[in-house]
Formats: C-alpha cells, sequence, structure tokens
C-alpha cells in the first residue's frame, strides 16, 4: 500500500487517529508529545481542529493535563 493510500484512509476512518512526536527528558523518560497530524473524526470527536494543535504539544493544547 502506498502512502498517498494510506493518508486516505486514515482521513476516511471513522475511528479517531493522532499522530504524535514523544518528546524526552534528559533520563530518556516521556515528558510531552507534539501533535503531528489528526484526522478529521479526532477533530470531531474531540473538538480540536488541526490548525489549531499541529505544530504544538498536548500541554500547549491542554493546559494542566495530568504528566
Amino acid at each position: 500500500m502506498n502512502q498517498i493510500n494510506l493518508q486516505s484512509m486514515i482521513n476516511a476512518s471513522p475511528f479517531g487517529f493522532a499522530h504524535h512526536k514523544v518528546i524526552l527528558d534528559t533520563q530518556n523518560n516521556p515528558v510531552d508529545y507534539r501533535f503531528i497530524e489528526v484526522n478529521p473524526a479526532f477533530e470531531h470527536i474531540t473538538g480540536l481542529k488541526a490548525e489549531h494543535i499541529v505544530g504544538k504539544t498536548v500541554r500547549e493544547v491542554i493546559p494542566g493535563i495530568e504528566k
């Protein structure tokens, strides 16, 4: 399956999809993650729009979220 077909399937999926980059501390413990992309179902389920969250960390998007 090529990348275009995979992307089309993700975008058409009724299931929320979010691709993240994990951010690690100096001891390699996960401390946050950055939104890389989300699909329309994720936007619908969470109310978070891609244009407002992609490129930001979860702590920037949802202040006060638990560790």
